[in-house]
Parts: C-alpha cells; structure tokens; sequence
C-alpha cells in the first residue's frame, strides 16, 4: 500500500522527520498542527502518534491525532509526504485467540505465555505504508 491510497477513517500510526515536526498555528479560531521547513521548537509540538486520516490530497495527509509521547496532545494535523518518517495501518487487535501459547525449550530463553486470556487486547500495526508518490508537473 502506497501513503496515496490511504483513505478517510483508516487507522495509522505516524511518526514525523525529527527536522520536521507539526508546530500549532493558528487558522482563524482552530488550532492546526502543520509541517514547514521554518522549524521552530515548541513543548507542543507533533512527532508521532495514533491517528484517523481525515482527508488525503495534494500531497497533504489530514489527520486526527493523539500524540505518542504526551497523550495529552491532540488535535487536527495536516501532514506534508516529505515530512513523514514512516506510517503503519492498523491491522486488527490481538485477542486471547490470537495469542499463540510458546513452550519453553532448553535453549531458548523467552517466558512463555500462560494465560493469554488475561493479557489486555492491543491493536496491531505492522502492515507498513509506503512513501510512494509521483510529482505531477
């Protein structure tokens, strides 16, 4: 899947380019985090997180999102392709099925999961995106 074909309410995880994080600005009485090459540092910033895609066009990634090192952030975000370091799509939830019970063997030296049913359900993101897109000119 290329980051062209990603479509309204998919589920992602995004993390930006460290130079080119999503700033608060002002865009008449709503906050919008944007990317630009005018870096600036601020303790608000967007560099990565959970996020709905909103819209996708122009090379613009449209986002709701809730930040993954301070959850308390969040917000709209429209997102340049340059300044995405990578994105993955959300491909289901582990359950107590999906869990797959692992014997311990002598030379092997993970603990085994017991009781799957009593680990917390988590969403899945491994199937990654690819930043894939042509310049029309």
């Amino acid at each position: 899947m290329n980051i062209t074909e990603l479509k309204q309410g998919d589920d992602i995880i995004v993390t930006l380019l460290r130079s080119r994080p999503a700033t608060p600005t002002g865009v008449g009485n709503q906050i919008i985090y944007c990317t630009s090459n005018n870096y600036k540092r601020t303790p608000h910033e967007f560099t990565g997180g959970q996020a709905i895609v909103l819209a996708n066009a122009g090379k613009i990634l449209r986002i709701q999102f809730t930040s993954r090192p301070n959850a308390n952030v969040g917000g709209v975000a429209e997102l340049d392709y340059a300044a995405i370091q990578s994105i993955y799509i959300w491909e289901g939830e582990s359950n107590a099925d999906t869990v797959v019970m692992k014997r311990k063997l002598d030379f092997e030296l993970e603990i085994p999961v017991k009781f799957p049913h009593t680990m917390p359900p988590m969403k899945i993101y491994k199937k990654k995106v690819n930043l894939i897109w042509t310049d029309s000119k």
